[in-house]
Parts: C-alpha cells; sequence; structure tokens
C-alpha cells in the first residue's frame, strides 16, 4: 500500500458478487459488471481520475472498464492475465477444459478490450507464469493482433510448413540426445520422448531451404525451398528403430550437436520465451507456440539476462547502458549495487528515462541476439559439418552395434542406413541455419530497406526524377539507392555489427515503430503467478505512472 499511498494514489478495493460481503452469484462473465458498479459509486463521490489494476482473473474487469469508461480510466494496468479464459484452460489444462468453458458460458475475452481501450496501457507479464501460460496471456494475443496491422513487408512471414518442419526437427533431435544419452540397456518410451508432432518415416521432398524474398514492392516473406531431391531422410520411428546404430554414430558428436542446437534454441527468445522454450514445453502445439514466440519477439524484442550487462557488444548505446544499469538485480530480486551506480544515479535514471526508451532497448536487443544466433550456429555447423562428412564417421559403425558380426550385405546394409542419418542430421542443421539466416535477413531488411510508402514521410526524395535538397544542396537519397544498399547489406555475413550501428543516433529505433497508443507498453517480471513486485520491478512500475501522468510521480523518485 505505502508504494500506491506515496504517489498521491487512494486505492479501492472491492470483491467480486459471491465473494466476501458481496451478494449475488460468481461467474467470470460477470466480472466486468461488477466493476462497472464501483465506477459508478465512484463517479457519485466525484472522482474523475481512475486507473484500473487488474490482476489475473481481474484484468476481465479491467479490460472491460478501460474500454468502456474512457471519460475517467486514464490508467489500465494488465497484470499477469489472459487473453481468453477459454485459452487459459485450454493451455493449461487440455481441450476438453475449454470445451467445458464454451459448454457453461463462462466466456471472457480480453483481447478486443484492451486494443479499443484509449487509457495509457500497461501489460504486467512473468514468462515463467505456470498459471497462465505464455500462449494464453493477454500480452502473446496483443502482439499477434499488432502483427495483423502491420503490412506484410513490416512483419517476417512464415508459412505453417516451415514452422512445422522446425518443431518436427527439433524433435528428431530430442530422440536423438535421448538415445545418446540413455544406458546401455537402451529403452525408451515413445509418450515420454515425442514433444512435438511425430514427423513421417521417411520425407521424399525434405524442406531444406528458407529464404526470405525481397519483392520489388519491399514485401518480405520466408518459404521453403531447396532440399535434397528425391533422397530420402530417416524419422524418429527409423531412429528408435536403429537405437544401437544411431547411438553408436552420434554419441562422439552429441555434446558438439547439443552446444550448436542450443546457440539458437536458447539466443533466440521473445519476450522472455527461447525456442526451447516454445518447441519442448508446448508438444501438442509446437507449430503455434514457435508462431507466437515470433510475434512476441518482432512486437516485444527479447528480455535478455538482467544479471548481465552489455549484451548489445559494440553496438550498444548511452540509453542502452542506463537500461541495463536500472533493470540489473541480484538472484534474490534486490538492485544490484556498483561502484559505478548509486541511489542517486538510479534517481537520476528513474527521472530521464520513458518507456519507448525500454522498448527501443529489448528490440535492438532482440536483432543482436538473433545476429550473434546466426554468426555462431554457422561457426559450429563448419565444424560439425567438417566432423560428420570424415570417412572414419561414415565407417565406424563399430561392429557390435547391430549384435552380430555380419559381412557381405548385411555391411551394405548398416553402411547405407549410417549414411542415411549422417545425410538426415546434416540437412536438419543446415534447415536450421537458413531458418535463423532468413530471421536475421528479415530485420536487417525491415530496419534497412524502408517500403517507399513509408518513405515518403520520412522525407525521402519520390522514385521518379532528382532533386537537391534546398538547404545544402546535396542530392536527396533516392529509394532504388536505399534498396541497392540494403540488397548489399543483406547478402552480408558480417554486416550485424553494422546494422545496429545504423540504429544508433537520435530516433533511431528499429523498424517498423510500434503504435503503443493502442498495443501499451509492457514489463517483465519474474514473482510467478501470485508473488509480488520486488523493488527493481517497482521502479519500472513507477517510471510508467509518471509516463502516464498519474499520481504524483512526475516529482518522485524511483521508489
Amino acid at each position: 500500500l505505502s508504494f500506491w499511498l506515496s504517489r498521491g494514489i487512494s486505492l479501492f478495493l472491492f470483491n467480486y458478487a459471491g465473494y466476501g460481503c458481496s451478494t449475488g452469484k460468481p461467474s467470470p462473465s460477470r466480472i466486468g459488471f461488477d466493476g462497472e458498479s464501483v465506477v459508478a459509486y465512484l463517479k457519485s463521490k466525484g472522482i474523475t481520475q481512475i486507473g484500473v489494476y487488474g490482476r489475473s482473473i481481474g484484468g476481465v474487469a479491467g479490460c472491460h472498464l478501460a474500454r468502456y469508461h474512457p471519460d475517467v480510466v486514464q490508467l489500465l494496468i494488465a497484470d499477469r492475465t489472459m487473453s481468453t479464459l477459454e485459452s487459459a484452460a485450454r493451455y493449461m489444462y487440455g481441450t476438453w477444459a475449454a470445451s467445458g468453458i464454451k459448454l457453461t458460458r463462462m466466456m471472457a475475452d480480453n483481447v478486443d478490450n484492451f486494443w479499443e481501450a484509449r487509457a495509457y496501457k500497461l501489460l504486467i507479464v512473468d514468462p515463467a507464469d505456470t498459471m497462465i501460460l505464455d500462449l494464453a496471456a493477454l500480452r502473446t494475443a496483443v502482439a499477434m493482433r499488432v502483427l495483423e496491422q502491420m503490412a506484410p513487408e513490416e512483419r517476417f512471414v512464415v508459412g505453417d510448413d516451415v514452422l512445422t518442419n522446425i518443431a518436427e526437427i527439433w524433435q528428431f533431435f530430442s530422440v536423438l540426445f535421448a538415445m545418446c544419452e540413455a544406458d546401455d540397456d537402451f529403452s525408451m518410451d515413445p509418450a515420454e520422448t515425442v514433444q512435438a508432432r511425430q514427423p513421417t518415416f521417411l520425407r521424399e521432398e525434405p524442406r531444406t531451404d528458407f529464404r526470405l524474398k525481397v519483392s520489388e514492392g519491399g514485401s518480405t516473406q520466408t518459404a521453403a525451398g531447396g532440399g535434397l531431391g528425391n533422397e530420402r531422410l530417416v524419422g524418429v520411428p527409423w531412429l528408435e528403430d536403429n537405437a544401437m546404430l544411431v547411438r553408436s554414430i552420434m554419441s562422439p558428436h552429441c555434446d558438439q550437436l547439443r552446444a550448436a542446437l542450443d546457440v539458437v534454441g536458447e539466443s533466440i527468445e521473445g519476450g522472455g520465451i527461447t525456442l526451447n522454450d516454445a518447441l519442448t514445453g508446448n508438444p501438442n502445439c509446437a507449430c503455434w507456440a514457435l508462431r507466437c514466440t515470433l510475434a512476441n519477439l518482432q512486437v516485444w524484442g527479447t528480455l535478455g539476462e538482467r544479471r548481465e550487462g552489455g549484451e548489445l557488444g559494440s553496438g550498444m548505446q548511452a540509453a542502452d547502458r542506463d537500461i541495463e544499469q536500472f533493470l540489473r538485480k541480484d538472484a534474490d530480486g534486490e538492485y544490484l549495487m556498483t561502484p559505478r551506480v548509486s541511489m542517486r544515479r538510479l534517481v537520476e535514471l528513474g527521472r530521464s528515462l520513458s518507456p519507448e526508451m525500454f522498448t527501443t532497448y529489448h528490440r535492438r536487443l532482440a536483432r543482436a541476439r538473433v545476429g550473434h544466433a546466426r554468426r555462431e550456429f554457422r561457426r559450429r555447423l563448419s565444424t560439425l559439418q567438417n566432423a560428420l562428412t570424415q570417412p572414419a564417421c561414415c565407417s565406424s559403425t563399430s561392429g557390435g552395434a547391430s549384435g552380430s558380426s555380419r559381412g557381405g550385405v548385411g555391411d551394405m546394409q548398416e553402411g547405407d542406413n549410417a549414411e542415411r542419418l549422417l545425410r538426415t542430421v546434416l540437412h536438419h542443421l543446415t534447415a536450421v541455419e537458413s531458418f535463423v539466416s532468413s530471421l536475421s535477413r528479415f530485420f536487417k531488411s525491415v530496419d534497412l530497406a524502408v517500403p517507399y510508402s513509408r518513405q515518403q514521410g520520412q522525407g525521402l526524395e519520390t522514385p521518379q526524377g532528382s532533386s537537391k535538397d534546398e538547404a545544402t544542396g546535396t542530392p536527396k537519397l533516392r529509394v532504388p539507392q536505399v534498396r541497392e544498399e540494403a540488397a548489399r547489406l543483406l547478402s552480408s555475413d558480417s554486416s550485424d555489427e553494422k546494422h545496429l550501428e545504423s540504429l544508433k543516433g537520435s530516433g533511431a529505433v528499429p523498424q517498423p515503430k510500434i503504435a503503443h497508443a493502442i498495443s501499451g507498453y509492457i514489463m517483465h517480471v519474474d514473482c510467478g503467478h501470485n508473488g509480488l513486485l520486488d523493488d527493481v520491478e517497482l521502479r519500472q512500475l513507477s517510471l510508467h505512472l509518471s509516463a502516464a501522468g498519474f499520481g504524483r510521480t512526475a516529482k518522485d523518485g524511483p521508489g
């Protein structure tokens, strides 16, 4: 209470119908109407400035009130709440729970209400929330809605076939790693290892390449292409049928493989959810989970590690360092003091930093992380390709792998199986590299090759004709030149640092710009679904209160 009262904000708490001393019957669908009664009461007392803080199911009432009472609701804080009650039930318990919600008509939809609200909006999210999973979180639904409103060239367009293939590849390697790390008396329950839709036994037309197409109009799209023609690859059932051979061939390379995939799986992260989280934590909807993670990555950026500084490296701006100092905390949630940052400095940062600076930081960090993952994975892939294509690797199937010392046809079959396994592993690694490269190229294209329709509003010359700047007499940059420069940078493997450098300077932010008056801002916490905000998180909240002009925050320190 002291946090709010010290900022000149009075609190009004109430029980929903059917709880505490409130009469009536409880129902998620009527929570919004319970809030209506509270707003009517406050209005009758002459209150003209209201902020609504809705946590969990309370977000339903909060979003409803912010949408339908714009005359008095100036601030909406949706704290660890769901997109819909149905999705929260589905991803937590299964489709049967979602069906039960429909049958009982206990519907509650936050997305439209949040989107239409015109108050200052803040989403508080714990990516590791175990009650409202990320797929059901309001912030994920908002990210998907933001992408829907963008032009095709402004978002990473990727087909379900590509995402499904990546999910199957992750499942393939999960099973392969489990086999290599199992005891000698290998046995595996398929139910314990299959975490995504099982790939087919053979793939006659494998999808290897994911190319980012940049059209003349500037639009971007990721498409499946390339491949190994009609060469047949092995799948998860084949691995299970040839477990001893798989262990014999792949065990020497297992650690290298895992480390290489972790570069991608742990480095690429959308709002605190890594690719590994999305692909291994959602066995029944890995493709959709990956799409949601990519949406959060594009809209909200990368959360990063608050206990490590300087993740942007050489591309870091002074404001980035200020933000990392502002967010840094120790394992207990306390601010991690350093000799360079005093409490007085924190007060200064709380007054100088803005929500827009935080969103820019996280989106820049997303680009840095993807670029790092691309470079590091390529380096490791080169090493693995050399190791897995050595003649000794294909021939050392160790005669005991099949349980007998067979010759002739048996040896030829075993050698063919070993070759097919290695070919499949290399094929899948190349597919992962192509996917990450496409994502990296997308970020560069959307930041550097700004479409003409948006360049007009930024003072760039039209494609026709030529002219000079009236003030300086220097030629203006033509749109074809912009695209030519973008194409050159996109084709360069060493342009990630230049990409970050291009985002430095006053007003330079990742593209496209997000209309936060509609999408709201986001604040990440790590205290679980029911935990209390720590000092660092309260300091961020105070910053948002100040930006909203709510309470006496303009003259306050960070708390």
